[in-house]
């Protein structure tokens, strides 16, 4: 993942349960649960959710308008209520998601209406499901970052390469105070930035 997205990842981690709630209507005017299925509605949109056998959701509908504008699906672990796989679609892609056992999200493809792979990303984890190592596809470029802890779970450090070369390192004395270096092409450290509370600070 990104740096951006490690933190937002990491909130993805609930059950599929909870995680289909984030993407159903808000405002909904009326809403209907039973054993096998379950509806909510807005003004503008429905969304349809079908369960399976064990009360899971294995299929969601929305329509906006009239029309329907996704689809989405699930497949699960064995006698568990954690996801496999989630399989978004919609008029122009189709975006899936992939977990572990644990939760994480192992990695996302991303396809356009001809299943064209438009972008794609995976993720290793530590034993503390913290991400180890990222690597991005798209657009012909090929970005892997890697991420070491500090004991409080917290980002030490990363390293990030493009298309085999570094090009850029970040040492963390927290969140908000870190040490940026800028490679060029041929290896060598071309560009060191300080941050104090995330705002830049020197160049040297």
């Amino acid at each position: 993942m990104t740096e951006e997205t490690v933190a937002d990842e990491a909130a993805k981690k609930d059950d599929a349960k909870e995680e289909v709630t984030q993407d159903e209507p808000s405002g909904a005017e009326y809403s209907r649960l039973d054993e096998n299925v379950a509806i909510l509605a807005s003004k503008t949109m429905w969304y349809l959710e079908e369960l399976d056998a064990d009360g899971r959701p294995s299929e969601g509908t929305y329509w906006k308008d009239g029309k329907i504008s996704k689809r989405v699906s699930w497949a699960y672990y064995e006698g568990s209520e954690r996801a496999k796989v989630k399989i978004e679609t919609d008029d122009a892609s189709t975006r899936e998601t992939r977990y572990d056992e644990r939760g994480n999200v192992i990695s996302v493809t991303v396809m356009d209406a001809e299943d064209k792979i438009l972008k794609s990303e995976n993720c290793e984890y530590t034993e503390d499901n913290l991400v180890a190592v990222s690597r991005k596809e798209e657009k012909g470029l090929s970005t892997v970052i890697e991420y070491t802890y500090s004991r409080g779970k917290s980002v030490s450090s990363t390293k990030t390469s493009v298309n085999g070369k570094l090009v850029s390192t970040c040492a963390y004395a927290n969140e908000f105070n870190w040490t940026e270096t800028i490679f060029n092409e041929k290896g060598k450290a071309i560009l060191v930035v300080d941050y104090k509370e995330g705002v830049r600070q020197v160049r040297r």
